[in-house]
């Protein structure tokens, strides 16, 4: 709650998907990861509306929500945070405000639902497209983006294949 205040916080998520169906994995951080949230969820929507888009925007959508809800319980009314993930055209479809969304879409409901919670956050929100498996790279030099979207990816994973086998 304090690193939201001060506008240090940051958001990361990670989907995933697989045989239609889909996970996401989220982390809300303050200067360090002795501090944070860490949450997952199941992508909501039916079989045939899943992807892996729609995975990332479920994520993008638990990072605001979790966000929002620190804030009313903390009585936060300003602050700033970073949201990242690593899927671009999703955080370019939740980001950009003033473009209109594409109602008859398939994920108008997540879309719509997260512009709406960002319009109605008490917090600034900037973003940040954060390259993905870049663990895949043995000589890469990994940021603190990149070690919290390869943490987010193994989380997302691992929660998908509990869900999926109690589904």
């Amino acid at each position: 709650a304090q690193a939201i205040r001060a506008g240090t916080a940051i958001a990361l998520s990670d989907g995933s998907f697989k045989d239609r169906f889909g996970t996401a994995a989220i982390v809300i951080e303050a200067e360090d990861s002795e501090h944070n949230i860490i949450a997952v969820n199941v992508v909501p929507g039916n079989p045939e509306d899943q992807g892996a888009f729609r995975s990332e925007l479920a994520g993008i959508f638990g990072q605001v929500t979790l966000v929002n809800t620190i804030c009313a319980v903390h009585n936060i009314t300003q602050g700033a945070i970073v949201c990242g993930c690593d899927g671009e055209s999703a955080l370019q479809q939740v980001s950009n405000l003033a473009e209109d969304i594409d109602t008859s879409g398939q994920h108008y409901d997540l879309i719509s639902a997260t512009r709406a919670a960002l319009t109605a956050s008490p917090v600034t929100w900037t973003f940040q497209h954060v390259k993905g498996h870049q663990d895949d790279d043995l000589d890469a030099i990994l940021d603190r983006w990149a070690l919290l979207n390869i943490q987010m990816d193994n989380l997302a994973k691992s929660d998908w294949q509990e869900q999926y086998e109690a589904a």
